[in-house]
């Protein structure tokens, strides 16, 4: 968004702005003006219009003297991690601070999507799921990708993503907002002037359901009669629609014998996230919307 003043303007930056600038680098590899992990993150941020500079210490100081740090993934944070290398060589697990990726996205099950760039492989996706930070993938779904260079890991034998993590930051100028919780500003502003009246959960044969699952677009006037209750299990639908097949049973047990449910068991959150059409992520910048009013 531009905001301008006189003959001058001034950008402000999202998260999502740095995250579509992070997918840019993975699909482009274009050379960077320093070819490491906090160069790439300059670039990105650079690409975004928020320059930043420094080595990843100096990234983490700047962003804690800024109150920049914080507990949850945000597409176009930057990911801190520890003990990837034996940065002052000392053959001890004892390196705070060694790598930098940046948030792409994060997947409907939490695994949260970053790009980096590896000292051999360069520009590459990697993975983390901090709800299970030992555990390396199931079936073709990632969890947590190595990162620690080979033979070499943390003290407790930890090379995985989610055992090296250090920390979140965004230098966004949003601060960043919670991928799990993404409100549009515009449908939020509407969702809000709705006169809404929430009723009893329906069951999931409603036409709501039928709308999302189709891939129709769902129209501002419906969200004055979708109950709260259900927002979540619309959302669901969105991805099972595509045939993902959540981690939780319980959220695979509302689509089992519907004519529309084809459920895939090699599909991983990435796939069924590339999947989604323009009228899914409507729906779903929709639903978020709405999510925010029944749960403000």
């Amino acid at each position: 968004m531009l905001l301008f003043v006189g003959a001058a303007y001034a950008v402000t930056v999202r998260g999502d702005d740095i995250g579509e600038a992070a997918r840019y680098y993975l699909e482009a590899r274009p050379a960077l003006a320093r070819e490491d992990c906090s160069g790439l993150v300059e670039a990105i941020h650079s690409l975004a219009g928020h320059p930043i500079d420094g080595s990843v210490h100096m990234m983490w100081a700047e962003a804690e003297a800024e109150g920049r740090v914080h507990d949850d993934a945000r597409v176009g944070d930057v990911v801190f991690f520890d003990d990837t290398f034996d940065s002052d060589r000392d053959g001890r697990a004892n390196d705070d601070l060694t790598h930098v990726a940046v948030v792409m996205r994060v997947e409907p099950d939490g695994t949260i999507v970053m790009v980096h760039r590896a000292k051999t492989a360069g520009i590459e996706e990697i993975h983390m799921d901090l709800s299970a930070p030992d555990h390396y993938k199931d079936g073709e779904h990632v969890r947590n990708d190595y990162l620690a260079v080979r033979g070499w890991s943390n003290e407790t034998g930890g090379r995985l993503t989610g055992q090296l993590f250090h920390g979140f930051a965004s230098f966004a100028d949003d601060g960043g907002v919670p991928s799990s919780a993404f409100v549009h500003p515009t449908y939020a502003a509407a969702v809000a002037k709705l006169d809404r009246v929430d009723r009893p959960r329906k069951v999931v044969d409603d036409p709501f359901v039928k709308t999302v699952t189709s891939g129709a677009r769902l129209r501002l006037s419906d969200l004055d009669d979708i109950p709260c209750g259900e927002v979540g299990l619309l959302r669901d639908a969105v991805y099972a629609r595509h045939g993902y097949v959540f981690h939780d049973d319980a959220r695979n047990a509302p689509f089992r014998g519907r004519s529309w449910y084809a459920a895939e068991a090699g599909l991983d959150s990435t796939a069924a996230a590339r999947a989604l059409t323009p009228k899914d992520r409507y729906n779903l910048d929709l639903l978020e919307a709405l999510a925010s009013v029944c749960d403000p």
